[in-house]
């Protein structure tokens, strides 16, 4: 029998099963036990919404321990509002369009986010595929149109590709990197038609292998329909003429100028992150992850946590854009986040909330705990041990280190104490202690079953290096030569440090 085999016996799990309800339970730990045992049940699909990126990341963690890669996407957002100068990491857009397509392909079982992403408009589903182009060999392809899509799309058109995001073009060969894709892509044309399609490698620019069809993502999350473009300038201006009535004559020139040029990136396909300001006030019809994600249980991380994160958020979020406006930097009426009671019910069916404190009398609890104790050294670990055995609790050693591992094995053995060797998330069957090589950050206690679970934490001291979410951006390339370069790009030097190219120049 493994953990997850065992839970289903615990008293708050059928319920969980149901899909509905409020449970108390650990908003890391708790729910990513709850959530693995359910789906290793049925194979649903569930939606995890975290009240920050901390705990979206952990929860993360814990869940590709458990379920392994390919079943858990991060689909994150940063929850700096006021960094407006820098715009927005590119890893957290790139991996928000992987984590999108993979959600529309079906691929993506369970998703995690935090509030900022949850509640962040996006590009509804069709224009997203609508903007995601499909490519085979014998294809007829406009190039023209081609270039044109592409920018639509948000890719940026470079003379070279030298990271995920960018497309180059020379005379009948169009190099694209996108974000699903682990190499970049050349496709060649003859005439209209595409005769070879090849995955090459970014630094070498060389060849890896030939492929029958590519799909390209979109490169940017921040997409407009065509009436969306056509009338940008229509809806920025009705607000401009009501703002304009409160401001000083210099003050209003001022904001128009900026929001025009704005509102003119956003028409020629400029649009960075610094730009999602607009997003909500010029799109006709709202989306966010929940409309991706209809068909998915989704559960609530810690329903105060959400509530507080929530309403911090959209206060935030509009004392920034009121500081802006102050500045004449842009138009009143913006909104950068949904209200996230808006976007889901939270009494409706296929929602599971939690909370960290009993509040109701049919609250369901999960009783599960981290464990209090932390070893200095070898004894201190084997007195844990005894610990949990004078208590007649199943232990299971989950070490990260083979070194770890036989160090406990010979400590056991001296002081006469039975343990056997297990895979996986498999529990002991003949004695009371299984040890064995897994990868969890911390340990935890289910008292109802007696079980507890001790890692290279509380046994050595040692943190486990925490999964991360696979960053689907890629840039930076070594150079080979100076012939690589053009006017305009930034280099960094093994140890003259960061600069701009500019130009060659012969000197005597």
């Amino acid at each position: 029998m493994n953990l997850f085999e065992r839970l289903k016996h615990l008293s708050s799990i059928p319920p969980f099963f149901n899909k509905r309800g409020h449970f108390v339970v650990d908003d890391i730990v708790g729910i990513s036990l709850l959530t693995a045992t359910s789906y290793l049940k049925d194979n649903g699909k569930y939606l995890l919404v975290t009240s920050n990126l901390y705990k979206a990341q952990n929860i993360y963690s814990l869940l590709v321990s458990f379920l392994g890669e390919g079943k858990v996407f991060l689909f994150p957002s940063d929850e700096l509002i006021r960094a407006e100068t820098l715009a927005q990491s590119k890893e957290m857009v790139a991996h928000r369009l992987y984590v999108l397509n993979q959600i529309l392909i079906n691929k993506a079982p369970i998703v995690i986010c935090n509030l900022s992403s949850a509640t962040r408009y996006l590009p509804g589903i069709d224009l997203f595929k609508n903007r995601t182009k499909h490519f085979k060999v014998g294809d007829k392809v406009d190039l023209a149109q081609l270039k044109v899509d592409l920018v639509d799309a948000g890719y940026s058109k470079v003379n070279r590709i030298d990271q995920s995001l960018q497309f180059a073009v020379r005379g009948d060969i169009i190099d694209i990197f996108s974000v699903n894709n682990n190499n970049p892509t050349r496709i060649e044309l003859f005439g209209d038609e595409i005769e070879s399609i090849r995955s090459f490698d970014l630094a070498k620019q060389t060849s890896i292998s030939k492929i029958d069809e590519v799909l390209i993502l979109p490169a940017n999350d921040i997409l407009f329909n065509v009436n969306e473009i056509k009338n940008a300038y229509e809806a920025v201006s009705e607000i401009l003429e009501k703002d304009k009535e409160h401001l000083a004559l210099g003050d209003f020139e001022e904001l128009r100028d900026n929001v025009i040029n704005d509102i003119d990136n956003i028409l020629e396909g400029n649009i960075d992150q610094r730009l999602y300001k607009y997003y909500g006030f010029l799109q006709k019809e709202h989306f966010s992850i929940f409309d991706y994600c209809k068909d998915y249980t989704k559960i609530i991380v810690d329903e105060m946590g959400i509530n507080n994160s929530n309403q911090l958020l959209i206060n935030d979020s509009f004392s920034y854009l009121e500081e802006l406006h102050e500045r004449n930097r842009i138009i009143t009426h913006l909104e950068m986040y949904q209200d996230i009671h808006n976007l889901v019910n939270f009494n409706g069916p296929n929602v599971i909330i939690t909370s960290s404190f009993i509040s109701k009398n049919d609250d369901i609890s999960f009783d599960i705990k981290t464990v209090p104790f932390r070893a200095n050294k070898t004894v201190d670990a084997t007195n844990i041990i005894r610990t949990y055995l004078n208590d007649n609790y199943e232990i299971v050693l989950a070490l990260n280190k083979h070194e770890h591992i036989l160090t406990v094995q010979e400590e056991l053995t001296s002081l006469n104490i039975p343990y056997e060797t297990i895979s996986e998330f498999n529990l002991p069957n003949k004695h009371k202690i299984g040890i064995g090589l897994i990868n969890l950050p911390f340990g935890f206690i289910i008292p109802e079953i007696k079980l507890v679970y001790l890692t290279s934490y509380e046994l050595f001291n040692e943190k486990v290096r925490s999964h991360r979410f696979d960053n689907r951006f890629k840039e930076a390339t070594i150079l080979k030569s100076y012939e690589d370069l053009t006017p305009g790009d930034y280099v960094v030097h093994e140890y003259q440090g960061i600069g701009q190219f500019v130009g060659l120049e012969t000197i005597e």
